[in-house]
Order: structure tokens, then C-alpha cells, then sequence
């Protein structure tokens, strides 16, 4: 949820800002559920306390600092601790060792002692054990039963509602929720199990990012299990505040009774919360969700229930990942085989843009699009074909710089698109296919009504502008709101498809790229590379099946030979790159006079011939006089000069000998184009 105050120079803006880096992992107290010691790493000594360590350990603080651990839980449990992994990570964090002390009070306490190590501080916290809470064989049986219902959950949806259910009936809360983070960071409950109605449904319900803040987000995604026994239990302080070696408050982020920060104690009051256990679904580092218990009263789960909740909580991230892994393989194979027959037209030779524009209604309803565009080099494909007449959506190349597959239901408003595209592009996927190349997938704008728990609008500071106080809203009755301008939301379907795409698309790419590269290799083998005419081998190919077909029907065919007069001269006076210029000019007078089935080659140095289908004689002298007509007309500039060159020409017609080939038809006009030459250049002669 955006900051609902404006105005700059309001001091309310800071606290409300502030409120999200907020430091709730060194509150300086713990909850008054046990007791907390900070053990040095390498020493053993005490180095800071909780002030209710009489109560529980059954020695006053200022008689523990300083001293060794083993002074107070003996030497083997010190060893124990010591010799650990003591990581603050499932399984390691909260698992239980049992100790006994004998308090300067004359009692024995028997006590759950929970160690784990963070920058380099032990810390060590109790709690009271409790024989028949414990039940281990008992607790066991149980857990293997909830798990063995668990790891059956055929679906996401059938998984988390049995995971709410299993919850709900270990712990006894009245209302436990999956609570699933959007990624906004804002949330919506989407399963719920509770004991009864007397106690509200949330079900459905949004909730903004601001009530679950980054600093705590970041907090559930490192320790995944946050217990409130009883919100309204004043916090007990830690003392000294800073640890006496680093000068630095204790971090309690892995921490079971780390305190509650004032704004959270208000905001559960005002929910009814009077007690809270929050269990992390983490997959590949990034929070999913929370499994969130609420009781309505103060409860204080034991700590083997607790770990058993844990377990459950580990179970079902595990039994979601493979439901995802397995969604994703069925999705990865259904758009590729949807797609197969677009890679096997660019395998047979087909274009890729013209082989994407068969398909492209296809990749909308598989992605369930309403719009796409692809950017491929110079040339774009739109759909639907209104679309078109749109200006193109180049500002998307700019969602290009950030991750491969971009997703938003909001593109129109994150990319200032154009508003003529909105209808069409209210939100979307963007492919990032390099190059300035891309794919988008558009989706149109939805009204969506959607049921807040509480007004996310009202603002979190209270009070004037000269004493601001946090506080979060008073009430979480139920408020609707029509959201628009945002499309339907993609999910982990579409998005899972929308990489695989990519790589279908770099895939149809590399074929492109591949046909483009063996039709420059065909062209560069029969082109003249100065040019751009066919060259010798490539004439004397065409021109024998242009001598044959004639043959065949009983079809004219005329031959002109010409060369550039003194062109060595030409070489020798302005040099070679003058020269390559004027061969380069006759070139192209030759292809804006001729026809489209007229066969034009340079077969080297200066010489040229032109291949006439259909073409009597005399037409084929009459092309030849205007060639040479235009060449001594024409001039080509170098270096501020005006170079004009002659050419000679000898034409010859195919005979009525069945055996004549193209080098006797070629031969005779030879003898022609050495007549012309003989006779003083500059002209056209025939060879008959």
C-alpha cells in the first residue's frame, strides 16, 4: 500500500516511512513466554540477560552476566551446545535440549533450553518444560499421520486447505489462514479452517502491503515461525542493551520470543487477536505465503508443538514445490507441443515472422492473451489485426533492460503507453528476446471487485502534524473496492510458459539465423561480390537451363556481350576503387533497363553478358543500342571527377542446330563484340 500522505514537508511522512525500515529484529525484549541468555561463541561468558531470569532460571540477572554458561546448565550440556551445528535454520533452530538447573532460589528448574548462533552470539532461550505437553511417542504418531494427509494433497488448492485443517487442529486457534503474498508485497487470504463462525471469516480477503511490512517480510522469510503468546504481555528488556564485545543491539531475528513492535500490538488488539502463530511457506529464498493461526485469547503453545507445526509447515513447502515442478514440466511440454508446427515451418524454410503470424492465435489462447506484438528486427506483427493500425509499442523495449520475462497488470500505467494501445494492453508479459527484439502478450483492462479486511485507504499516522503517532486501522469489517486499470493477473501458468517461450523463440531464432546464413553462403557463391550480378559459375548454370527450356518449347533466345572500352586505362589514371565504381554503375543501368527473367552476369574483369529469354534479334540488338547509348551518356564522379566510359557490343541468337550449347551461342557473340571493337568501339554488332 502506497504512503497515503502527500505532503512533504509533513513530519507524519517520515514516521510513516520509517515504519517500514523499522529495525523490529533488535527490539531490545523479549516476550515474556521464557528467558534469554547471549552466550559468547568462543568463551562460554554470559554476556547479556532478560530481567525475568529469576523467574525462570532462578537466579538474579546481575548474578549472571559475566560468568560461564556451564556455571549455570553444568559442563556436558555446555559441550553439547558448543559442539552443534547451531545454524538458525530448520532443523537446527528450536530444537530442544533439556536441562536442569538448581536456582540460588533452592529450586529445580526444568527447562526447554533453545540455542542458535547469529553474528557470532549464542543465544540461548528457556521456557518451562511440561512432561504431558511434551508426549513425544504421542507427538510423533501424530505428526507422521498429519504428514502422511499432506504428502496426498493432489493439488495446490487441495494442499494448502489441508494444510490449514492439520494446522487448525494441532494448535486448537480458532482461525488459521494461508495468507499469500502478491507481489506488491500486499496479501490475500485465499484458505481458511476455523473452529466456528463466532469468530470472523477472512476468507478471500485483501489486505495491503503496509500491514505486513518489508522489514517484516524479510523477518518471516528468515525464521519461519513467529509466535505471540499473548500480545498485551509487557515485553521484558535485555540488559546490557548492547553486547559489551560489538557495541551492538542483539539481533533476535531467529529469536521464538522476540518482542512485538507497538504498531503490531495495537493493530492485533484492534483485530481481536490475543494470540498469533505465523508459519513461513519459503520456496527458492522467496516468501510464498503464511500459514497465520489467530486466537482470540492468550495462548501459549507448548514448544514441541510448535517444532510440530514447523515440521508440517517444512512438509508442505516441500509437497508445493513438487506440485509446481510437476505443473511446470505439463505446461513447458503443452506449449511446446502447441508449437511444434511453428518451429517446423522455420525448419522447412518458412520466415519466422510469417511463420509467427500462422500462429499467433494460438500463442493468445494458450497464454490466454488478448493482444500480442512481436518486435523482430525491423519488422512487427500485431494481433488482433485493430491492433495494427495502433502505433507500435516501442516503449516496451525499454522493460527490456530489467529480468528476461517481465509480467504486469499494470503495463499501461508502469510504461506510460499510449492510450490508443490501453484497450488492448492494460497489462502484460514482455519477453526479452535481445537485440532490441521482443514479444509481448496483452491483456485487456478487468473490473475487478475485490473485499478488503479493513479500509486499506485510511491512513497508518494519526494525530497532528506536531506529535504524529503510528497506528493502524481501527476496524478489519469487511470493505469492497472496484479496482481498474490493471487486466487479469498472470500466474505461475503463464508465467512458466512465457520462459518457455523464450526459449521456442530463441530456439525459431537460431533457425532463422541459420537459413539467412546458408542463403548468404548460396548468394555469395553465385554473386559477383562488387556488383551484386551473378557470376560466371552461376551463368553458365541458369543459361544452360535457359538453352534447354528454349529448345524445349520452340522459344527465342538472344545473347548480348559486352565489355567496358579502355577500362585499363580507366584503372591505371583514377585507380582501382574509380574503377570498381564505374563496373559497379554499369551494373545497375543494366538492372533498371532490364526485364525480370533477362539473366545479367559479370563473368570478370570487364565483361558482361546478358541473357534474353523470348527475344528475337533484332530486339536484342535494339536493348544492346540503348545500353551503350546510355552508358556514353552517363559519368560516375570520383574525387570531383566526371569519368565517362564506351562499351562494345556483340549479339548472337540461339540456331536451329539441336546441338548447340550456350558456350557456341556465347562464342559467336565474342566474335561479334571483337568485330565492334575492330571496327573502332562504341557500337553493337551482330553475328548476323
Amino acid at each position: 500500500m502506497n504512503n497515503p500522505l502527500t505532503e512533504k514537508d509533513d513530519p507524519r511522512v517520515a514516521l510513516y516511512e520509517g515504519c517500514e525500515a523499522e529495525p523490529i529484529h533488535i527490539p531490545g525484549s523479549i516476550q515474556p513466554r521464557g528467558a534469554l541468555l547471549a552466550v559468547d561463541r568462543h568463551s562460554g561468558e554470559i554476556l547479556q540477560v532478560s530481567l525475568n531470569t529469576e523467574r525462570y532460571l532462578g537466579y538474579q540477572p546481575e548474578g549472571l552476566l559475566g560468568k560461564d554458561i556451564s556455571f549455570l546448565i553444568g559442563a556436558g550440556p555446555k559441550k553439547q551446545i558448543m559442539d552443534r551445528d547451531l545454524a538458525p535454520v530448520y532443523p537446527n533452530l528450536n530444537e530442544p535440549v533439556l536441562v536442569t538447573i538448581a536456582g540460588e532460589d533452592n529450586h529445580s528448574h526444568e527447562l526447554i533450553m533453545m540455542p542458535h548462533l547469529n553474528d557470532g552470539v549464542v543465544i540461548l532461550e528457556f521456557e518451562f518444560y511440561n512432561e504431558q505437553e511434551a508426549a513425544p511417542l504421542a507427538a510423533y504418531h501424530r505428526l507422521l499421520a498429519t504428514l502422511n494427509r499432506i504428502s496426498q494433497s493432489r493439488s495446490e488448492d487441495e494442499l494448502l486447505q489441508q494444510a490449514v485443517t492439520e494446522v487448525q487442529a494441532l494448535t486448537g486457534y480458532e482461525r488459521v489462514m494461508y495468507y499469500r503474498f502478491k507481489e506488491d508485497g500486499s496479501g490475500i487470504v485465499t484458505h481458511e479452517a476455523r473452529t466456528d463462525s463466532s469468530i470472523g471469516s477472512y476468507l478471500d480477503h485483501h489486505f495491503p502491503a503496509a500491514d505486513i511490512p518489508a522489514r517484516a517480510r524479510e523477518l518471516y522469510r528468515q525464521n519461519s515461525l513467529r509466535f505471540i503468546f499473548d500480545p498485551e504481555a509487557r515485553a521484558v528488556p535485555i540488559r546490557p542493551a548492547n553486547n559489551p564485545r560489538t557495541g551492538k543491539p542483539l539481533d533476535l531475528t531467529y529469536a521464538v520470543f522476540r518482542s512485538i513492535a507497538p504498531v503490531h500490538i495495537e493493530y492485533l488488539r484492534n483485530m481481536g487477536v490475543g494470540a498469533s502463530l505465523s508459519l513461513s511457506i519459503v520456496i527458492d529464498d522467496h516468501l510464498e505465503g503464511l500459514i497465520a493461526c489467530h486466537h482470540r485469547s492468550s495462548s501459549a503453545v507448548s514448544q514441541y508443538l510448535r517444532v510440530t507445526c514447523q515440521s508440517v509447515a517444512v512438509a508442505v513447502t516441500s509437497h508445493l514445490s513438487k506440485l509446481r515442478a510437476s505443473s511446470t514440466s505439463s505446461w513447458n511440454n503443452e506449449i511446446r507441443e502447441s508449437l511444434e508446427p511453428f518451429i517446423n515451418e522455420i525448419i522447412n524454410g518458412q520466415r519466422l515472422v510469417t511463420a509467427f503470424r500462422h500462429h499467433i492465435d494460438t500463442l493468445m489462447s494458450l497464454m490466454d492473451a488478448d493482444s500480442a506484438f512481436l518486435q523482430f528486427g525491423k519488422e512487427q506483427v500485431a494481433a488482433p489485426k485493430a491492433a495494427e493500425k495502433q502505433p507500435f509499442p516501442v516503449q516496451l523495449r525499454g522493460v527490456c533492460t530489467g529480468p528476461p520475462v517481465y509480467a504486469s497488470d499494470r503495463l499501461g500505467e508502469l510504461r506510460s503507453l499510449p492510450g490508443e494501445l490501453r484497450e488492448y494492453l492494460t497489462g502484460g508479459i514482455v519477453i526479452d528476446l535481445d537485440n532490441g527484439d521482443f514479444l509481448c502478450l496483452g491483456r485487456r483492462e478487468y473490473l475487478d471487485d475485490i473485499v478488503w479486511g479493513g479500509d486499506p485507504t485510511k491512513p497508518m499516522v494519526n494525530g497532528d502534524t506536531e506529535n504524529p503517532r503510528l497506528s493502524p486501522r481501527s476496524s478489519f469489517a469487511s470493505w469492497r473496492e472496484t479496482v481498474r486499470g490493471r487486466s487479469r493477473a498472470f500466474g505461475a501458468r503463464e508465467k512458466t510458459m512465457a520462459t518457455a517461450l523464450r526459449h521456442i523463440m530463441f530456439e525459431a531464432k537460431a533457425l532463422e539465423f541459420r537459413r539467412l546464413a546458408e542463403e548468404k553462403m548460396q548468394l555469395e557463391a553465385r554473386t559477383d561480390s562488387l556488383t551484386d550480378l551473378i557470376n560466371r559459375k552461376e551463368f553458365y548454370r541458369r543459361g544452360q537451363e535457359e538453352i534447354e527450356r528454349a529448345r524445349r518449347y520452340g522459344r527465342e533466345l538472344a545473347l548480348v556481350y559486352f565489355d567496358i572500352d579502355h577500362f585499363k586505362v580507366v584503372n591505371d589514371t583514377h585507380g582501382h576503387d574509380a574503377g570498381d565504381r564505374v563496373l559497379r554503375r554499369v551494373a545497375d543501368l543494366c538492372r533498371e533497363r532490364l526485364r525480370v527473367n533477362d539473366i545479367c552476369a559479370r563473368l570478370g574483369g570487364e565483361e558482361f553478358v546478358i541473357l534474353l529469354p523470348e527475344t528475337q534479334l533484332q530486339a536484342a540488338v535494339h536493348l544492346a543500342e540503348c545500353l551503350r547509348e546510355q552508358f556514353e551518356n552517363d559519368s560516375v564522379s570520383y574525387d570531383d571527377i566526371e569519368i565517362r566510359v564506351t562499351s562494345s557490343f556483340g549479339v548472337a541468337v540461339l540456331g536451329a542446330d539441336p546441338d548447340e550449347t550456350l558456350e557456341t551461342v556465347l562464342k559467336r557473340a565474342d566474335t561479334a563484340l571483337y568485330q565492334a571493337k575492330a571496327a573502332g568501339r562504341n557500337r553493337v554488332v551482330s553475328d548476323l
